[in-house]
């Protein structure tokens, strides 16, 4: 109903390399078109690193965490009578976090993710719901036949999915990937275009059936220096790059003037805006980025 919503996320006091401890936070903060100022309201709990989707003018959120659980749970955000208004929606067949989400017409797909905080594999799965009939249930899709992964690009050009990037999970910790993937109805996954560089919890946006924008996102180059880098460390990506579906092409678009991942970007009035993000390891930022695509 015109407002820009955000829910939850997490925080550090300080950075966990100075002993800082993640906060799980239960904030819900809503922008009205033509605000100066950002309302807030309480969640029924504090949640983070779902997927999520507008839908109808609604904010859909599958799946996240409160650091202790992993949530099968999925609910319905509408802003209405200038309250956000919370509606249960039937709950996935499986837990997962720091999975990502996209819509195709009404139905939401949810791909990749973890299904408990200790887990030390990554989910391949994907599921799917329609929205506009919720009691037909999540329907299991065909697995990525390459390896799971948690905060990939996933975004939808027309009817079909692409998965770019993300990151393995391994006993040994992240496997950082550059590889692309299509999912289309009738024929299952096929590779596709891998991106110019790994793409690790990326901000992405389809603004057409034609094009994906994909704005930074961590590259993994310093993924082993955080503790020798702390405060020195430069960042993530600034990269914007476009992936032209019917090219099989990425183009570079130019940059954005922050890296933030482990965020979303939302169309919104003509607009992209990428609210808030980790702009460095263990740092977050409240700023929040918008562009008007040509």
């Amino acid at each position: 109903h015109g407002a820009l919503i955000v829910l939850g996320g997490s925080n550090f006091e300080k950075p966990p390399y100075d002993g800082g401890v993640k906060q799980w936070l239960d904030t819900i903060f809503v922008l009205e078109p033509g605000a100066s100022r950002w309302q807030t309201f309480r969640s029924a709990g504090p949640i983070a690193y779902g997927g999520s989707v507008t839908w109808r003018d609604s904010f859909v959120i599958a799946g996240g965490t409160d650091g202790r659980t992993h949530f099968r749970d999925v609910r319905r955000i509408e802003w209405i009578d200038r309250k956000p208004v919370v509606t249960p929606l039937p709950a996935m067949p499986l837990a997962l976090a720091n999975c990502e989400a996209t819509l195709v017409g009404d139905r939401i797909f949810v791909f990749g993710g973890q299904e408990s905080p200790a887990a030390t594999s990554a989910s391949a799965a994907l599921l799917s719901l329609d929205l506009s009939n919720p009691k037909s249930g999540w329907q299991r899709r065909d697995a990525l036949p390459g390896p799971g992964r948690i905060l990939p690009v996933f975004a939808a050009a027309g009817a079909d999915l692409y998965v770019f990037g993300g990151a393995e999970l391994t006993p040994a910790g992240r496997r950082y990937l550059q590889d692309g993937w299509r999912w289309r109805p009738s024929d299952g996954w096929s590779p596709s275009t891998a991106p110019p560089f790994a793409m690790v919890a990326a901000p992405a946006a389809a603004i057409s059936p034609e094009s994906i924008l994909v704005f930074g996102g961590d590259d993994g180059a310093n993924a082993t220096r955080i503790e020798e880098l702390r405060e020195r460390h430069p960042g993530f990506s600034k990269e914007l790059f476009e992936f032209r579906v019917g090219e099989r092409t990425w183009v570079r678009r130019g940059a954005i003037p922050t890296g933030l991942v482990t965020t979303a970007a939302v169309p919104w009035q003509s607009r992209v805006v990428i609210p808030g993000g980790e702009d460095r390891p263990g740092h977050r930022s409240a700023r929040v980025l918008s562009w008007l695509p040509e």
